[in-house]
């Protein structure tokens, strides 16, 4: 996905009254009450507002050497939450910020590919995995994810598979979860 830098421009004016022998007059005692903080525009003072691509990009799109980590970001993203539920039915919720949003045909896909509907092993995806500290004999690989478990986000993405990605990785753990996976 491609980044731009949008620059948004508010504009704030309120209108003041004064008394002045003439315009040059009336001109100098508002500025002269603006610089002394007589009055301070504020938000409701909000006038117009020019939304433009940022004036030191093509537009509008960031150059990929450029450093725009000090600039508010907008993320569309997903939140996937997913448990992972011990056989003593001890819970722990886990969840990932993924970029982009999800279509109800991929959340769909990435369901279908679960063990039992319900099962998968997020290693196998790229997805952290947390349980509990202590390790006991109720332990094993799998966690739970829901159809209900994606919800729209702005959050960082904490990792960059798009969609389509993340549903061809669900895809190709589909019946291979426990490959390459030891017991817990």
């Amino acid at each position: 996905m491609k980044k731009y830098a949008i620059r948004v421009v508010e504009t704030l004016a309120r209108t003041v009254i004064v008394e002045a022998e003439n315009f040059e007059d009336a001109i100098s005692q508002v500025e002269d009450a603006a610089s002394s903080g007589e009055f301070i525009l504020e938000s409701d003072d909000f006038d117009e507002r020019e939304i433009v691509p940022a004036g030191w990009t093509e537009n509008g799109l960031v150059p990929d050497d450029r450093d725009v980590s000090y600039y508010t970001h907008l993320y569309r993203t997903t939140c996937i939450n997913y448990q992972y539920r011990d056989a003593s039915n001890y819970k722990k919720q886990n969840k990932v910020i993924v970029p982009g949003r999800y279509t109800e045909d991929q959340i769909q896909s990435i369901i279908d590919c679960l063990q039992d509907g319900e099962y998968f092993i997020p290693s196998k995806v790229g997805f952290p995995e947390e349980r509990f500290e202590d390790v006991t004999e109720d332990d094993h690989p799998w966690f739970e994810l829901q159809e209900d478990d994606f919800e729209d986000s702005d959050k960082k993405p904490q990792m960059d598979v798009s969609p389509e990605e993340m549903v061809r990785l669900f895809e190709k753990a589909k019946d291979h979860w426990e490959e390459g996976v030891y017991e817990c």
